[in-house]
């Protein structure tokens, strides 16, 4: 068969009919089994498969028939396979639509928009067919440069997911926004700061310059008064500004801060865990690009051999059978290279699938993100309003106590007032032969200049006055011609007027200078000195000094008050310093917090009255000291005033005087009355 030339088909197929019959038979399977890559459309009806073959090979075209029979379960199994990997109705299939990217319209085919059209479910039983001339035939000689824009244009689509215009606004957009409220917040912070100090310091200038000791004098009162109130709504304003401040740099800020920071740090790993996705993804589109790439050159590649083999007419046996042999081989690498194309489908979809599901992870965390921004803006915005309407309310409130003093001002009284006052006191001087203005103080001598030497010379007086009190009092070394005087002061009667006067007088000075220590040493000394009048009844010296107007200045109480616990509070400190202890015969002669309320009741101020007294001094002197340093002193005071009043409830009696048991008075006891007057003859409560 090979010395003969060829003289026809018959003759080729009686030389090699069971070699090249089988090469061109499993050539026409790999054909058919190559026939499709689309695996987004079904095909119900493989489509026909164009085979080229030499002239005269009649016999050819009947084994191709018989090819898809012999074929159909290797077809079968791939379609399958591919169909399980890709559903049909899947919307992101790895292959797009080839009619798109041909010049055919629609209108061409109707039996494939007829497929095309079908419902999911069908699409999902069916196994998917594959048709390589709805790729490789239709892609043409620029197969490559279309197949990538094909999947180029789908990972777009699946890449929209991370680089959606709209979600990154919308992110960018809501965390420029609280990262903008939180700098306007921390802005408005210090602006406020800012502006109460420069109210303060305002204030504060106007106050020296303006409220001085010569501007207090009488005839600018209503002035005066509505300008102290109009520097307190200021300095009130700054006080409310600085609060303002301080709630919103405290409160409102760290919490935005926080939300954005939290939120910063979870958007850069969601951010590196969607790249990483991307990336990997994008990685398998690679490969899967390159695969189909090489299956196309080796189907290419076995369709040109088996088309040179289908138009040899050389009938050369040996050529023959290297050209079928090459044909084979291509064949058989364009099977491994359909094989590896189904594996990176599946690794594509498998990966794609992974790739939408942890999007849906992400896409889920940013919208939470976003929700819990967006009540972080709303809660931040919210307390800053009511913040405002707080310092608003508190503004209008100062505003409302100012405007009353400002409509309050009258000049022409104020001028008319200052124009009598001063006419008063030109004629008080005139008359008094005084001078308007004060005159300088008069200099100390030198000797007195020291301030011991002062001391010294003011003990010397008291003791010279007291001296002659005593001698008086007791007539030791009195004068012949005063023998008369001594002889009556020797009487109890007149001994108890006499200091009665004496400490009337020192009671009026003490009411003029508001002098409340001499004052409260005479109110311990009364209740202690008593005398038996001529009735036979005992009297107190207080019941002689009850009447006295001092006792109706409530200033008066408060000074006493103060002395005593200003004297506790320094004899605690003279005993840990180790001072001289003083005459304990004084004590109780003098008030002290342990006997206030038994003074206080004695001179006709009530009980009540008395606690509120107590309540007012104590937390006058716990401003500079601190709440709860006088907690003891109030104890004491108060314990005092409830035993004082338990005491004026019951009748109380006092025994007989040294006088009467030196005289030879009957020993029996002599009820007196209390230490004040009856409820008829009491002073009123100057308290009530």
């Amino acid at each position: 068969m090979a010395d003969s030339p060829p003289t026809g088909t018959a003759e080729m197929k009686a030389g090699g009919s069971d070699v090249i019959g089988g090469c061109l038979l499993s050539i026409k399977c790999l054909r058919l089994r190559l026939g499709g890559c689309s695996l987004a459309r079904p095909v119900t009806q493989p489509a026909e498969v164009p085979t080229v073959m030499a002239e005269g090979e009649a016999n050819a075209e009947v084994e191709s028939e018989e090819a898809p029979a012999q074929t159909k379960g290797v077809h079968e199994n791939l379609a399958e396979a591919v169909a399980t990997a890709v559903p049909a109705s899947s919307q992101g299939s790895l292959v797009a639509d080839v009619a798109d990217n041909r010049d055919e319209s629609t209108a061409d085919k109707p039996s494939e928009n007829t497929d095309d059209q079908a419902t999911a479910g069908d699409n999902q039983r069916r196994p998917v067919g594959y048709n390589r001339r709805s790729v490789f035939a239709a892609l043409g000689s620029n197969s490559r440069g279309k197949l990538l824009l094909v999947f180029s244009s789908l990972n777009e689509w699946t890449f929209s997911l991370m680089t959606s215009p709209g979600v990154c606004e919308r992110l960018e957009q809501s965390h420029r926004l609280c990262d903008r409220l939180r700098i306007m917040l921390e802005e408005r912070a210090n602006v406020e700061r800012s502006y109460a100090a420069s109210l303060e310091r305002l204030a504060r200038k106007a106050k020296e310059a303006v409220v001085t000791p010569d501007a207090a004098r009488p005839g600018s009162e209503t002035a005066l008064s509505a300008f102290e109130g109009y520097i307190g709504s200021v300095m009130h304003r700054a006080e409310q500004s600085r609060q303002l401040a301080g709630d919103l740099a405290g409160e409102v800020v760290p919490s935005l801060g926080g939300t954005l920071k939290q939120h910063g740090q979870v958007y850069q790993r969601i951010r590196v865990d969607g790249m990483k996705l991307a990336a990997s993804l994008q990685e398998q589109y690679r490969l899967h690009d390159e695969t189909v790439l090489r299956y196309d050159d080796a189907a290419q590649r076995a369709d040109h051999l088996m088309r040179d083999l289908a138009a040899d007419t050389t009938h050369d046996p040996s050529s023959r059978l290297r050209l079928a042999v090459t044909a084979a081989e291509a064949a058989r690498l364009t099977s491994g290279c359909e094989e590896d194309y189904r594996k990176a489908v599946l690794k594509v979809n498998t990966e794609r699938q992974r790739f939408v599901a942890h999007m849906d992870i992400i896409m889920d965390a940013l919208q939470d993100m976003e929700v819990k921004r967006e009540r972080c803006f709303k809660d931040a915005l919210r307390k800053t309003l009511v913040y405002d309407a707080a310092w608003i309310r508190n503004v209008e409130y100062d505003l409302n106590q100012a405007i009353p003093g400002a409509e309050a001002v009258d000049p022409e009284g104020d001028t008319g007032q200052f124009a009598r006052d001063r006419y008063a006191r030109r004629a008080e001087a005139i008359k008094g032969g005084q001078s308007l203005h004060p005159s300088k103080e008069r200099p100390d001598p030198p000797g007195e200049s020291n301030g011991s030497a002062g001391e010294k010379s003011r003990e010397a007086t008291v003791s010279q006055y007291d001296e002659f009190i005593e001698s008086v009092w007791s007539g030791a070394a009195a004068p012949d011609d005063s023998k008369e005087l001594v002889d009556g002061l020797r009487d109890y009667t007149v001994r108890m007027e006499l200091l009665a006067k004496t400490c009337g007088v020192a009671l009026d000075l003490a009411d003029q200078q508001m002098d409340g220590e001499t004052a409260g040493q005479i109110a311990g000394v009364s209740l202690r000195i008593s005398a038996v009048k001529e009735d036979g009844k005992r009297h107190s010296l207080m019941q002689e000094l009850y009447y006295h107007p001092i006792w109706s200045r409530v200033l008066i109480w408060e000074d006493i008050l103060l002395w005593a616990i200003a004297d506790s509070c320094m004899d605690e400190q003279k005993k840990r310093a180790g001072w001289p202890e003083g005459d304990a015969a004084d004590k109780p002669y003098m008030v002290s917090i342990s006997n206030f309320g038994e003074i206080l009741l004695h001179y006709g101020v009530q009980a009540n009255n008395g606690r509120d007294l107590v309540v007012r001094c104590i937390a006058r002197m716990e401003e500079p000291l601190g709440r709860g340093a006088l907690d003891d002193v109030k104890a004491t005071l108060l314990n005092s005033l409830a035993i004082a009043e338990v005491k004026e409830a019951q009748p109380a009696t006092t025994p007989p005087s040294e006088e009467e048991k030196a005289g030879g008075k009957e020993e029996e006891k002599d009820k007196c009355e209390n230490a004040h007057t009856s409820n008829d003859a009491a002073r009123e409560d100057v308290f009530a």
